[in-house]
Parts: C-alpha cells; sequence; structure tokens
C-alpha cells in the first residue's frame, strides 16, 4: 500500500515536471517566433534604408545631406551595407533553424550596424548630416532585443565610435581649413605678383612702372617742383 502510494507520488511528479517543461518549450518557441518576426521587419528596415540613402546620394543633386564630406567612402561603405543586408535577411527570412535568428546572430547585425552606420556618418560630415539618429534607432533595437549586459554594450560602442569620428573629423578638417586658407594666401600674392611683374621675365611691368611714376610725382606737385624722366634702351 505504501509502495503503490509512492509509485503514484513519483509518477505525479514526473507528470508535474513534463508539464512544466512543455510550457517552457511552448514559451521558448513563442518567443522565437516573435524574434524571427520582429527581427524580419528590422531587416527590411534596414535595406529600404540603405537602398534610400544611396538614391538620395546618387540621384539628388546638390544634396548636402550624405557622403558630403567622403564621397568615396560612403559610396563604398553604403553599397556593402546594402549587399549585407539583403544576404542577412534572406538568410533570416529563409532560414528553418535559429541560426541567423540567436542571439549571438542579433548581436553581430547590430554592431555592424553600428560601425557602418558610424562611417556613414563621418563621410557625410559628423553629426551635422543627422545620420546619427538612424545609430541610436539600431542601437536600441539590439539593445531590446539582447538584454541583459549587452544592452549596456551596445551603447558604449556606439558612444565610442561617434567620439572617434568627431574628433577624426573636426582634426582633419581643421588641418584641411588651414591648407585651404595658406593656399589662398599663396594664390593671392601670385596674383599680385604677376600684375605688376611679366611673367617670362619677372621684371616690373607697365603697371607697375605707372604706379611708382605716380608715387613719384605726387609730392613734386605739391611742392611746385620739377623732375625727368631718363629712359635708356
Amino acid at each position: 500500500m505504501a509502495a503503490s502510494a509512492g509509485d503514484q507520488l513519483v509518477e505525479l511528479a514526473v507528470d508535474e515536471g513534463a508539464i512544466l517543461q512543455q510550457q517552457l518549450d511552448a514559451r521558448q518557441a513563442k518567443g522565437d517566433r516573435e524574434r524571427a518576426v520582429v527581427l524580419r521587419l528590422y531587416n527590411y528596415f534596414r535595406i529600404v534604408l540603405s537602398f534610400l540613402l544611396l538614391i538620395v546620394f546618387y540621384e539628388v543633386p546638390d544634396q548636402a545631406f550624405v557622403g558630403q564630406f567622403e564621397p568615396r567612402w560612403f559610396q563604398s561603405i553604403m553599397s556593402f551595407y546594402l549587399l549585407f543586408n539583403v544576404a542577412t535577411g534572406f538568410a533570416v527570412l529563409v532560414s528553418a533553424g535559429q541560426r541567423f535568428k540567436s542571439a549571438g546572430a542579433i548581436a553581430f547585425y547590430t554592431a555592424i550596424d553600428i560601425f557602418c552606420l558610424t562611417l556613414s556618418l563621418y563621410a557625410s560630415g559628423g553629426v551635422e548630416s543627422g545620420l546619427g539618429y538612424l545609430l541610436v534607432f539600431s542601437v536600441a533595437f539590439g539593445s531590446v532585443m539582447l538584454g541583459g549586459q549587452m544592452s549596456a554594450l551596445l551603447p558604449a560602442l556606439a558612444t565610442v565610435n561617434c567620439i572617434i569620428s568627431e574628433v577624426y573629423l573636426h582634426n582633419t578638417g581643421a588641418v584641411l581649413l588651414f591648407r585651404n586658407v595658406i593656399q589662398e594666401q599663396e594664390n593671392e600674392e601670385r596674383v599680385q605678383y604677376l600684375a605688376n611683374h611679366d611673367d617670362l621675365t619677372g621684371l616690373a611691368n607697365r603697371t607697375n612702372f605707372n604706379e611708382i611714376l605716380k608715387a613719384v610725382i605726387a609730392p613734386t606737385s605739391r611742392t611746385n617742383r620739377s623732375m625727368a624722366i631718363l629712359i635708356a634702351d
């Protein structure tokens, strides 16, 4: 009798454990399905975003929104970003397993987003271009999907990349501005020299002679003195 009661308790405990495991598996499967749906929608967003940025870069004349600082960089980065988004979107869509939908895969996608958008931000002239808002959205997506410590790591990674980009951008811009000022000053001096000297011989030309003559005549007109010009050939 006691053995029979003990067996029933064991069977009941096993049944409860099996039911609990089934509930956990069902909840995990539901979470995986929801995550896959959100990931597919996010991939569609990334594809459309990179495609639209390339359209703006190629088709909108005189735009100062994307690729204004380093056009070649922006073209290469955004082309790679578009191809990467198409490839990952296709993999997520057709994959039956969790290989392309796991937390590690999402972290990898978000890291690529951060690096590509940061480089695009640099190539477009920095935070003034407005592309930083896209970076914020990508970081928010990765933090929500991953949670835990990764939710703090992704913003830190994006912040460090943006700081490095801005520091390098402004230092490079200062150097370029200094070079432009020096070049403009040299060009002005060259123009002034050519206006008063012969380009071939380097001797003073007629314009220079007339200016010197006017400067010499001006004092004599005030003092009633005479002057003479000696021309030797």
